[in-house]
């Protein structure tokens, strides 16, 4: 059963992400990195004082009805009693001492591109299977690195399940300076990130102390990043695949490798040929997003998605609904959209502004998207022209 600490970082990181859909207007919020189980959550007397989130009413329903959808509170009947606390502590014991033994169901919410998140329930015991294969992954692990919010699937697993599992203490460094997190690794470490992060730490490019075993999920690493992380110290370094949906299905430890399947699934016979399929445990078959070469019956390479999303900070961006969107705005003509450009993690946009437009401008167009896309959809970089760019063949050029 989770302890403490578990719990406080799970409610806060619940908080956080809700508060965040809340105030999309921008309005400021406690810096995470000050919170403690101490942080109030509620307007009142305390309003504007240092260490308060300042929850209005609505928000405070809100708040409580994300962490009750997490928990399932409501099947002990105890979900309202979260309102009665002003503190993120007076959560934290609310939900410790609701989940019991027989808690068995924990509900995660994608981030879509749609503005409706999608909302996915998992069984406890499936996800403690899952976690206990994954241990015998990482024989020498002493300690676990958190680099990843707890609330979604992969860091629940991985920051949560698993070290409780296998007795490993968590620490928590998404708010350190990338010079910091380098500086506080040590031997027998299992940091766990996702590409951005890895990122940054692949272009810092200090030295790893040996021993420390890197993970990386929400999208692939790029071929390049591997061999910085390498040149960096880096003794090993695992690729998960999966999604919200179906938990880690492979595993990868080099941009060359093909994916293993993790414990638990495999490939199904299957009349038609298709290679989009697994089935679990022998008994529930699960329909792949991605489009699957398989090289050996436990071994696979991805073809790419099969709806034409891609993954950007963890987050699946379809582009063409960025585009749709970007049409909408009054002043542009045309546009495409595509991950790439300075920094190979966010989303880049060519726009072709109407005839006479000429006060168009980048940041008052990611205005414009952040009101109606998830942060991570939002071009981070606008590029404009007078048309779509083309090669001397009349194809699409690169930009």
């Amino acid at each position: 059963m989770h302890g403490q600490a578990q719990i406080l970082r799970v409610v806060s990181d619940l908080v956080e992400a809700q508060l965040a859909e809340s105030r999309r207007t921008g309005t400021d919020t406690l810096l995470r990195a000050d919170w403690t189980g101490q942080t109030r959550i509620r307007d009142g007397e305390e309003q504007g004082a240092e260490g308060t989130l300042g929850a209005d009413s609505l928000e405070l329903l809100e708040l409580g009805a994300r962490v009750n959808q997490f928990f399932h509170l409501h099947e002990w009947g105890t979900e309202e009693n979260l309102l009665r606390f002003r503190t993120l502590q007076g959560w934290v014991d609310v939900v410790g001492q609701t989940i019991q033994d027989d808690w068995r169901k924990l509900t995660f919410q994608t981030s879509g591109t749609s503005g409706v998140p999608k909302r996915i329930t998992h069984d406890r015991e499936r996800l403690e299977w899952e976690a206990r294969g994954w241990m015998g992954l990482f024989e020498g692990v002493r300690r676990c690195i958190s680099l990843v919010p707890a609330h979604h699937l992969y860091g629940y697993q991985w920051t949560v399940t698993l070290p409780e599992l296998a007795g490993w203490p968590v620490v928590d460094g998404r708010f350190w300076s990338v010079p910091r997190l380098v500086r506080e690794m040590r031997p027998g470490d299992l940091v766990v990130g996702i590409p951005l992060r890895w990122e940054l730490i692949g272009r810092y490019g200090e030295k790893i102390p040996d021993g420390v075993t890197g993970v990386s999920s929400a999208g692939a690493l790029r071929d390049s990043l591997w061999s910085q992380l390498r040149a960096t110290g880096m003794g090993r370094m695992l690729e998960i695949y999966g999604s919200t949906e179906t938990g880690g299905i492979g595993w990868r430890e080099s941009e060359s490798a093909r994916y293993r399947l993790a414990p638990g699934w495999s490939r199904p016979v299957v009349a038609d040929g298709s290679g989009d399929r697994l089935v679990w445990r022998g008994a529930e078959t699960v329909e792949l997003m991605d489009r699957v070469d398989w090289c050996q019956p436990e071994e696979f390479r991805l073809a790419g998605r099969s709806d034409g999303a891609v993954k950007v900070g963890g987050t699946l961006v379809h582009f063409g609904q960025v585009e749709s969107n970007l049409r909408e705005h009054p002043a542009v003509a045309d546009c495409r959209v595509k991950a790439g450009g300075a920094n190979e993690a966010r989303v880049r946009a060519f726009v072709v502004p109407r005839p006479g437009e000429r006060a168009l401008t980048d940041q008052a167009l990611m205005r414009w998207l952040s009101g109606r896309l998830p942060g991570a959809a939002v071009p981070r970089e606008i590029v404009f022209g007078t048309a779509l760019p083309v090669d001397g063949n009349g194809k699409e050029a690169n930009w």
